[in-house]
């Protein structure tokens, strides 16, 4: 889920590429300890950036879902989206 209300300052941040990845699904897909990281990282800082390695996903429409699916479940926003990296913004909370 992609929001518009996303302040300027955030949607810059995120799209910066200085902006290290600190999530990343493996192999081993993705499960309940991945959205618990994300989860943790969202409640310590404002951004969080998430890594799919290659072979994860089979297209963009699902890896768009499991973009979506982790928004969903870590109740964050999807702020910069870009082939297999996506940054996520837990908001004004």
């Amino acid at each position: 889920m992609i929001m518009t209300d996303v302040p300027l300052s955030i949607k810059r941040a995120a799209s910066n590429r200085d902006l290290e990845v600190t999530v990343r699904v493996g192999r081993s897909g993705l499960n309940e300890a991945v959205i618990e990281e994300l989860c943790s990282q969202l409640a310590k800082r404002r951004l969080v950036k998430v890594k799919l390695n290659r072979g994860i996903v089979e297209g963009s429409e699902e890896r768009k879902n499991l973009f979506d699916h982790l928004a969903k479940n870590s109740d964050s926003i999807i702020v910069y989206s870009r082939g297999n990296v996506a940054t996520y913004w837990i908001g004004n909370n």
